[in-house]
């Protein structure tokens, strides 16, 4: 017990001197049920998303992702959609002032945080492994011989060693006190002390569980966020789950850009792509991958990226610092795309409750050849641990037909501090052209070749086809 004590004494000073250094049949109804569809999965983002000067941001957030998520759900239902659909959610929140030079990094890590945390909501429901074990034990000792000022003594070569650790632990840790303001002088005089454990009474419980799984059906649908009036803040995600949106970006993908266009799907905006996409509002609030139509009906995936840039006075850092951001913004663009094609992640938590009864004896050294003894009353404790980790993986290989669409750069509103965003699209008309040049195609064989697929089909029968793909394209909302 003597030697088990001493070396919790190098333990402890160790350990104190590291801490102070450092469907419907029906056409007409299976058409507003597109509709709700394409709400859920499109759901606008605008600038009331964020709120200012509130005084705990994360319940503002919290409250705005129950209340989207309910009306939604309450859509759905009217559509008799509710079961093709599942909504999670995550929230992480910027701990640093507006005046932090690094505060939109802290956003940006933010926002990629809340959307993990949302995955993992989803992941901790799939494949399920649950161990749960109790730990029992009891010690109780009597006519444990005190130490003697002996004991104090370091006789053998091990115990020159401890103190000659304690020694070199101390020195640094009593000019870290002196740094602090506390008097190094009455820490170093306090006496030596050894501790002996006379009882322990210890009961514990402890889970164990872990989750694995497939999460490339999760697509954000929306952002929220709101801050105090220095700045700190809580941003927050919603996703939503569908398979059948999974499965098609996972065909597109695999398609080579053999992809029919859906003519009653075409969105005139989209005529100019690059230009439809710069002209859209509120750009810091776009996150993750979203399905559009071009201006002739065919499906693009849109990944949106973004960085915080950090604030830098000096015109030469800030220049170098807005374009690593950008390295950074076309890189979250490219793991979102990734990720809503093939992601997987593996969780695991434990978690202890115990309850500690002990009793204790401490012999200090008062004087040469004198000590004191001392025992505690018996000693309650409760200790809790929770832990919890999760790892989520994608991957992309040999993708083609993806381009970088526009690039931006704004000042966030709640506190100037500049966020920089990359766009890019997946287009099958591009996949094609790329295929059809890397084999050696004349670029005009190209052209006539994407027309003749571009072109409608006059065979019989092609209006069931046409609701075929029509009904398809409304499973994947």
């Amino acid at each position: 017990m003597v030697m088990n004590s001493k070396i919790n004494s190098v333990f402890n000073k160790v350990t104190l001197s590291i801490l102070l250094i450092g469907g419907v049949s029906s056409h007409a109804l299976a058409s507003d049920s597109v509709g709700v569809a394409e709400k859920v999965e499109n759901s606008t983002q605008s600038a009331d998303q964020i709120v200012t000067n509130v005084r705990e941001p994360i319940d503002e957030v919290e409250g705005n992702i129950t209340r989207f998520i309910s009306a939604q759900q309450q859509q759905l239902t009217r559509a008799n959609l509710a079961n093709q659909f599942k909504f999670y959610s995550g929230v992480a929140m910027i701990p640093v002032t507006q005046d932090n030079a690094e505060w939109a990094v802290y956003r940006g890590l933010a926002l990629n945080e809340a959307v993990a945390k949302a995955r993992e909501e989803y992941l901790t429901t799939l494949n399920r492994d649950f161990a749960t074990e109790t730990v029992q034990e009891f010690f109780r000792v009597r006519g444990l011989e005190e130490p003697s000022a002996s004991d104090f003594q370091s006789p053998t070569k091990f115990g020159q060693l401890m103190d000659k650790a304690i020694a070199l632990v101390d020195g640094a840790m009593m000019s870290q006190l002196d740094d602090m303001g506390i008097p190094s002088a009455e820490f170093r005089s306090a006496p030596p002390q050894k501790q002996q454990n006379l009882m322990r009474d210890y009961f514990e419980t402890r889970t164990i569980s872990r989750a694995y799984g497939d999460l490339s059906g999760l697509f954000v649908t929306k952002t929220f966020e709101s801050y105090d009036s220095s700045g700190r803040g809580t941003v927050g995600v919603v996703m939503v789950l569908s398979n059948t949106r999974r499965d098609h970006v996972v065909d597109l993908i695999e398609s080579e850009g053999q992809v029919k266009p859906t003519p009653e799907r075409a969105d005139a905006r989209y005529a100019n792509v690059s230009q439809a996409i710069a002209n859209e509002p509120n750009k810091f609030l776009n996150k993750g991958v979203h399905l559009r139509y071009d201006e002739k009906g065919y499906p693009m995936l849109v990944a949106y990226g973004q960085a915080g840039v950090p604030y830098s006075a000096d015109p030469d850092e800030r220049y170098y610092e807005r374009r690593a951001a950008s390295e950074f913004a076309e890189s979250d663009a490219w793991s979102a795309l990734a990720a809503s094609y093939n992601l997987s992640g593996d969780y695991a938590k434990q978690d202890i409750q115990a309850k500690v009864r002990s009793q204790d004896r401490t012999t200090t050294l008062v004087g040469p050849g004198t000590t004191s003894t001392s025992t505690t009353s018996v000693q309650n404790n409760i200790r809790t641990m929770v832990e919890n980790s999760s790892s989520m993986t994608a991957s992309l290989k040999g993708l083609t037909g993806v381009s970088v669409e526009h690039k931006w750069r704004e000042q966030h509103p709640t506190t100037g501090q500049e966020v920089s965003g990359v766009v890019l699209v997946w287009h099958p008309t591009k996949v094609r052209e790329s295929i059809a040049l890397q084999r050696g195609v004349h670029e005009s064989e190209v052209h006539r070749q994407t027309q003749a697929v571009d072109a409608p089909s006059t065979t019989e029968g092609a209006s069931e086809s046409f609701e075929s793909e029509s009904f398809f394209n409304f499973a994947d909302f």
